[in-house]
């Protein structure tokens, strides 16, 4: 099947999966009530790795920051295209991401 959607339709299926995959990056980000995330994990002093956290997952964390600026309920459907080809994948498989990394 192949569907021929114009830009809005995109936005309207993307919107709710940004914001599904935007929580779960945060999860990994701060942590949540007791779990301790992929990212918030390496930037532990005492169980982390704060090399690794600061060379590799700062820069990551930086680069998707402005994509969470752009978040909102009411963002364009430009924004939702932007956001969902650029910071999408990453917040999706953030802990993908971050095992890679490591493996580096």
């Amino acid at each position: 099947l192949r569907f021929e959607l114009t830009p809005a339709q995109r936005a309207k299926i993307l919107k709710p999966l940004l914001f599904r995959a935007w929580n779960a990056y945060k999860k990994e980000l701060n942590g949540a009530h007791g779990y301790e995330g992929a990212i918030v994990h390496w930037r532990d002093t005492a169980v982390g790795d704060t090399v690794f956290y600061a060379s590799k997952l700062l820069p990551l964390v930086k680069r998707l920051k402005p994509y969470e600026d752009l978040m909102k309920t009411d963002m364009s459907d430009a924004d939702v295209l932007n956001i969902a080809e650029e910071a999408l994948p990453l917040w999706h498989n953030v802990a993908f991401e971050v095992g890679r990394l490591r493996a580096e």
